[in-house]
């Protein structure tokens, strides 16, 4: 506000409608911190000033080693420490010269070995050794089964962090870009079958997606779990819902959509295999009752005063509560 102005004159009203500033954690805040983390960079500080120090520590030991502090007399010249240099020293004083201050004895393997074990420290800090895994194993007849294993526990031990950025980091950006996509009129009116409903983000990198793969191992688990009882006690099969599991499982693992098809559909095909199978059973059943009353019809039981009957005639007169029908060639011929 200026000097002498009205209370209610401002010079300008600003601000943010929202925080802008995005500021995810590495991890969750425990109950003795105050402050998350932002980055393993955090626990890795004091490993990488050490490393620094070994750095040092091992080149000065280099430099003492090949060129170490020397004493000179009094009466020697100007020292040559040049590879074939020469020093001029005085025949008064014979037992002058340059002689080193003092000894030194490096220990270049133990400086090393040092640097190799802060560095390793480093390394499984920034989570090198999770991600590197399968490089670095000596191994060469590992399984798939145990690639698999190795990549959930790769996955589990990132679960927080990734949690923590979706949550922290990508959902807010996502929120404030659609806001602020919304506020300029980039993003048209959403359709009446839209309104008022939530609108769910998921996430589908390669990380992501393999995050999501670790459901998978329970999902056949269960499966073969079931498979095998089910040679034992087969009403087994009835407590576990295929189709859902099936669903689940291509969710899981990231299929495209359309692959798997929609209850509508398979309700549609298991539909038509029962009609199929209905009509194929009618058919069997039209087609022995056929050829039961072809071998009725051939099969013969004799003669009577009227001619020579099949078991056919017989079946059909019992049923109609007729007499057997005459035989014709007998009429024919006379034959009583």
């Amino acid at each position: 506000m200026e000097e002498n102005s009205p209370k209610d004159l401002f010079l300008r009203v600003g601000g943010y409608n929202r925080f802008p500033v995005l500021a995810p954690r590495w991890q969750n805040v425990t109950t003795s911190d105050i402050w998350g983390k932002g980055a393993p960079g955090w626990d890795a500080l004091g490993d990488s000033r050490m490393l620094m120090k070994l750095q040092k520590k091992k080149m000065l030991g280099l430099d003492k080693t090949t060129n170490p502090p020397v004493s000179k007399d009094a009466m020697v010249g100007e020292v040559n420490t040049l590879p074939g240099g020469e020093t001029v020293t005085s025949s008064n004083a014979p037992d002058g010269g340059l002689r080193p201050v003092y000894q030194i004895k490096f220990d270049l393997a133990s400086c090393q070995a040092a640097i190799k074990e802060t560095q390793q420290a480093i390394s499984e800090t920034f989570y090198t050794d999770l991600f590197m895994m399968l490089l670095n194993s000596e191994r060469g007849n590992i399984t798939a089964r145990e690639i698999a294993e190795l990549h959930e526990t790769k996955l589990l031990m990132l679960g927080p962090v990734l949690e923590c950025l979706e949550s922290e980091l990508l959902d807010p950006l996502i929120e404030l870009t659609y806001e602020i996509m919304w506020e300029a009129g980039l993003i048209p009116e959403p359709p009446p079958e839209m309104q008022g409903q939530e609108v769910k983000v998921e996430y589908i990198s390669i990380l992501a997606q393999a995050q999501k793969m670790v459901g998978t191992t329970a999902i056949e688990q269960v499966c073969n779990f079931v498979g095998n009882l089910v040679k034992v006690w087969p009403e087994a099969k009835d407590k576990l819902d295929v189709d859902q599991a099936v669903d689940i499982y291509a969710d899981l693992v990231g299929i495209p959509v359309r692959i798997i098809r929609g209850d509508e559909a398979v309700a549609k095909i298991r539909q038509a295999a029962q009609e199929a199978l209905l009509k194929q059973q009618q058919m069997q059943a039209g087609t022995i009752a056929a050829d039961g009353a072809k071998t009725l019809s051939q099969a013969k039981l004799g003669e009577d005063s009227k001619g020579q009957n099949s078991a056919l005639d017989a079946v059909m007169a019992a049923l109609t509560g007729k007499a057997m029908p005459k035989n014709p060639i007998r009429e024919k011929t006379g034959v009583a």
